[in-house]
């Protein structure tokens, strides 16, 4: 384990800005894209395309109604999951986990709003169905993580895009565990890095150790590859 490691979520935002400047890319994926907050960073930063993915309805009509007249911004109203699937009347709760009724306490802002459907998709699908091939893919899916993961098994181990990744307990919730995900992260040759890119995490139980198991927090997932290249 490295010495001096700390909790990631003590990092600053900085690194993310320097990582979207050093490695450029030019076609990136927003999974959990919300209202496209983080799609108009990647917008200044020259990425070219942004395929949003935002399952939430009134969400994904706001990120339309900012979005809908520029041509590098293709949205989905889609979950992506590890296959191809309906999630049916679902609300989100917890922090914004999609769960069907009597799973969980909805959050307060939907708590008088009907429930609705999410078409799910894979990355892998996704991709292959349209070509598309990320550079770069942010992740903030309120506890689908793994199941992401899982279903992006070809973009991962074949294509290695970096990402923006949210840790979170969520994944308890919805037919995953922590371990499982952490798992995952490292058999596809990643490691977690803080976002102000001081620390790099070396393994599995590192991570699990200092897994945000009350709350969540957000690391970069680089491929190891690319850690050999660029100086943290």
């Amino acid at each position: 384990m490295i010495e001096n490691w700390r909790p990631l979520y003590f990092c600053g935002w900085h690194g993310y800005h320097i990582l979207l400047e050093a490695l450029t890319p030019q076609v990136a994926f927003d999974l959990g894209a919300n209202v496209g907050g983080f799609i108009q960073e990647m917008l200044l930063r020259g990425v070219e395309k942004v395929h949003a993915f935002e399952p939430v309805p009134d969400v994904c009509d706001q990120l339309r109604s900012t979005f809908s007249q520029d041509e590098r911004v293709i949205i989905n109203q889609l979950g992506v999951s590890d296959h191809t699937e309906v999630l049916k009347d679902v609300l989100p709760t917890y922090a914004w986990a999609l769960l069907p009724a009597g799973k969980g306490a909805v959050a307060m802002e939907y708590a008088g709003k009907p429930r609705f459907d999410v078409r799910c998709i894979s990355l892998d699908e996704y991709v292959a169905n349209t070509g598309a091939v990320p550079d770069y893919v942010k992740i903030d899916v309120d506890g689908y993580e793994c199941h992401v993961l899982e279903g992006g098994r070809k973009l991962f181990t074949e294509k290695r895009p970096w990402m923006l990744f949210e840790l979170s307990e969520l994944v308890n919730h919805v037919g995953r565990t922590v371990e499982q995900l952490c798992n995952l992260i490292y058999e596809y040759r990643y490691k977690a890095v803080s976002l102000d890119l001081a620390y790099i995490c070396p393994d599995v139980p590192a991570l699990l150790e200092h897994f945000p198991y009350n709350s969540s927090y957000d690391v970069f997932l680089l491929p190891d590859e690319l850690l050999k290249e660029i100086t943290l």
